[in-house]
């Protein structure tokens, strides 16, 4: 009969779970590294993309703005011409009309301003010492045959007894 002895300890039967599940979480955080790389590198391309986009979207905006301004440039260069043409073909002479509303002033009395409107109304401002020298310029105003009407809008005096008229 044969015995069977053995005196060395018994091998235990290697464990491969830990192996294994070491193995499964390299596995899965090479693929989700992998994930993420791809994912930046395909946001990455379509930054790129989008950046070449928005320079050509500049490049003809800019095109289309220096157009504009040669064609605003145009229109203003036009609409300036067809103004002068307009302002040489309706001449207004005031000269001769500043002198002869000079000439009915009062010797005391001056104007101030003078303005001429497209409805041939002439608006003065004129300044005098006494309100019956208003009085007498407006009377005179009115005797012109070339003047249609002539009306006193406003009237002030200070405490100097001086008039505006």
């Amino acid at each position: 009969m044969l015995v069977d002895i053995n005196l060395l300890p018994k091998k235990e039967p290697k464990n491969y779970r830990f192996l294994i599940l070491s193995a499964l979480c390299v596995l899965l955080i090479a693929l989700a590294a992998s994930f993420y790389y791809f994912q930046i590198n395909s946001l990455k391309t379509k930054m790129e993309t989008v950046e070449k986009q928005i320079l050509i979207v500049k490049k003809i905006s800019d095109k289309q703005s220096t157009n504009l301004n040669k064609n605003e440039a145009a229109n203003s260069l036009n609409l300036l011409k067809s103004g002068i043409e307009w302002a040489e073909a309706n001449r207004v002479i005031t000269i001769p009309v500043m002198k002869k509303l000079t000439s009915l002033l009062p010797e005391r009395g001056f104007i101030q301003s003078f303005k001429y409107e497209e409805s041939e109304i002439i608006t003065l401002k004129v300044q005098f010492d006494t309100t019956s020298e208003v009085a007498y310029y407006l009377d005179h105003l009115n005797k012109e045959k070339w003047i249609k009407e002539s009306t006193l809008i406003k009237l002030n005096t200070d405490s100097e007894n001086k008039a505006e008229g």
